[in-house]
């Protein structure tokens, strides 16, 4: 089964430039005053700067996985501050690197598995028969080396958590009495 540590999410707060202001993150290289997006993987450094970039100059928050130059997978919130000096909130969760042995369709099965949907749901929602989802499901499983549904489904709701409209308040289903 894979190794799972629990860490607490990652915080840092930037200018509307990117500098970095402050950060909870152990690793003393992180130095305020150098621009976040150096932190990351150097093939991924364009697209954190230009979700930065976003969030603090068009005012649009914004979600993306990214890797740092320290190897660590981060899926990341950057929200627009707009006050004073400062530009963005980034908070990081650390994704296990084990998820990028995971195909796009394995993926979206468990992003679905996260928020509750059963294999028929999610069989209507990518337009696949039932089967089709057993098998992702069981690929992704064995891919993570996990040895039961009731372990994949709480893998998935603690790494994989569903895409979150960030531009909008989340949905209040109405009750029907």
């Amino acid at each position: 089964m894979p190794t799972s540590t629990t860490v607490a999410p990652y915080v840092a707060i930037c200018d509307p430039q990117g500098a970095l202001i402050w950060t909870n993150h152990p690793n003393p290289a992180f130095k305020p005053g150098l621009r976040v997006w150096e932190y990351a993987a150097e093939p991924q450094r364009e697209l954190v700067k230009d979700q930065i970039s976003r969030a603090a100059f068009l005012n649009e928050p914004q979600e993306f996985e990214a890797s740092s130059s320290q190897g660590e997978h981060l899926h990341i919130w950057a929200w627009p501050m707009m006050t004073g000096n400062l530009g963005v909130c980034l908070v990081g969760i650390r994704i296990p690197d084990e998820i990028k042995l995971l195909t796009v369709r394995e993926r979206e099965c468990l992003h679905q598995l996260a928020i509750g949907r059963s294999t028929a749901e999610i069989a209507v929602e990518f337009d696949v028969s039932v089967s089709t989802v057993h098998t992702y499901l069981r690929r992704a499983r064995e891919k993570l080396q996990l040895l039961t549904m009731e372990q994949l489904i709480g893998f998935a709701s603690r790494h994989l958590p569903p895409p979150v409209r960030l531009d909008a308040p989340p949905e209040n289903p109405s009750r029907e009495e």
